[in-house]
């Protein structure tokens, strides 16, 4: 089942900090890509699995908005989600809580990224549908207090 948020509590460590005990950007940019990279799996659309399908997810860009930044020993929470697929594109949001206040939110954009021809290409339809399919599990859960299979006919082939 593919989560629509994951969460991912982090305690800020000695090597993710500057010289005044603050979190650096790279390193609150590799904690949301370790977030990233969880969610995925989950999802069942992992590293792994995309190695072996001859793929990988390119970071393409990031928008990075911080209101505090955390320090040395601060228990922070990532938040992020799917936003969605188009041509050779994949979105991402993210938030960064430490305790019940947001502190960060980024947006990013991943490019799908052919290992073999070495090139971007377009997301194959198997991994939209695979996430379209586990959204409208998720959706038949909540609406058949847990059963996703409830309200599906069986096909006669």
């Amino acid at each position: 089942m593919i989560p629509m948020k994951v969460s991912f509590k982090k305690k800020i460590d000695f090597t993710a900090i500057d010289s005044n005990f603050v979190l650096t950007l790279h390193s609150l940019v590799k904690i949301l890509q370790e977030a990233a990279i969880k969610h995925s799996s989950q999802a069942g659309l992992g590293s792994k699995q995309l190695i072996d399908d001859g793929s990988v997810w390119i970071l393409y860009q990031y928008g990075i908005q911080i209101d505090k930044w955390a320090v040395y020993e601060e228990d922070i929470e990532v938040v992020t989600w799917h936003r969605g697929m188009k041509g050779f594109k994949a979105y991402r949001e993210f938030e960064v809580y430490s305790g019940n206040q947001i502190i960060a939110a980024a947006s990013a954009v991943y490019l799908y990224y052919d290992i073999k021809n070495q090139k971007i290409k377009r997301i194959p339809k198997i991994q939209t549908l695979f996430i379209q399919l586990k959204r409208e599990r998720l959706l038949r859960m909540i609406l058949n207090n847990g059963n996703p299979f409830q309200d599906l006919t069986p096909l006669l082939i």
